[in-house]
């Protein structure tokens, strides 16, 4: 009967530090994946900041362009050039 009381104990002591090691292991992993969430959106918004930036040198070249062709007689009907815009 002992013999079968030791099994039980040793058992749960087993079980009692697999519980552990994964609740140890759960944290690792929730403060791993938050860690990769944040360099992944600083990734993404550097991104569209470069990508607005050089929408806005487009806009400024396309209007700079606009300037320069008044004087300039068109074979088709200029139209005002549209904005462009950065949707996201």
């Amino acid at each position: 009967m002992k013999a079968e009381g030791l099994e039980k104990e040793e058992i749960l002591i087993m079980l009692a530090e697999l519980n552990d090691r994964l609740v140890e292991l759960e944290y690792d992993l929730h403060s791993s994946i938050e860690g990769f969430k944040t360099q992944w959106h600083e990734t993404q918004e550097a991104r569209y900041e470069q990508c607005g930036k050089k929408l806005a040198g487009l806009e400024k070249s396309m209007l700079s362009l606009e300037e320069e062709s008044k004087g300039i007689a068109l074979a088709y009907p200029g139209n005002k050039v549209p904005k462009l815009e950065l949707g996201y």
